[in-house]
């Protein structure tokens, strides 16, 4: 398939042999997914086809890849001037160019973890949403990884705050307090049942 490739300091697709088949053009460009790609210019952020045509054009400031025909984009044009600066509106949009969910407040650029979209809103929280657009949890920490108790089947959450690691649960609340815990970034392990910090805590889920 294509690949993204630089030269002159423009984004374009190669193919197999490494010969462009999508000039470069493009001020950045990610690469395709389900024959989708998220391309920049100067005029902004939008969409391409396997051919270098837009699909979706370039009308935002900020896209990112398509995952099950959805995709996560942010725009200025409703944006809000905040004392700490400015804030943008996110949408979720589909292949079409549709807009299945808008309005999405988002403060900093968060996307997806796993098989969630994840948005701040206007109080600081990290909303989790499902692939369906359904709300599945508020938590006060950006969520980093989720996990799954083999006993209960609920989900676990690894949330991180100023580069400590926190534990949410699947009711959004905190566990293991980030400020607290003071276990690094990607510190704490899964292990089926619990998490272990790294010196070598055990934090059984019964204790949640």
């Amino acid at each position: 398939g294509l690949r993204r490739a630089k030269a002159d300091g423009k984004w374009g697709y190669i193919d197999e042999s490494g010969s462009f088949v999508i000039p470069p053009r493009f001020t950045y460009a990610d690469n395709f997914s389900e024959g989708i790609a998220s391309v920049s210019t100067p005029a902004g952020s939008g969409y391409i086809d396997t051919s270098g045509e837009f699909i979706i054009s370039p009308k935002y400031d900020y896209t990112f890849p398509f995952s099950s025909g959805k995709a996560l984009v942010y725009t200025r044009s409703y944006s809000i001037q905040r004392r700490e600066g400015t804030e943008y509106a996110a949408a979720i949009i589909d292949t079409g160019g549709n807009v299945l969910k808008n309005n999405l407040t988002a403060s900093s650029f968060v996307s997806k973890v796993g098989d969630y979209y994840q948005l701040m809103d206007e109080n600081g929280c990290y909303r989790l949403y499902t692939e369906a657009l359904e709300l599945a949890l508020i938590s006060p920490y950006e969520i980093t990884k989720v996990e799954t108790d083999s006993l209960t089947g609920q989900n676990v959450y690894i949330v991180e705050h100023q580069g400590w690691d926190g534990v949410v649960n699947c009711m959004g609340n905190v566990i293991l307090s980030p400020e607290e815990n003071l276990c690094p970034s990607s510190g704490l392990k899964w292990l089926g049942e619990g998490f272990m910090n790294m010196n070598g805590k055990l934090i059984r889920l019964e204790s949640f």
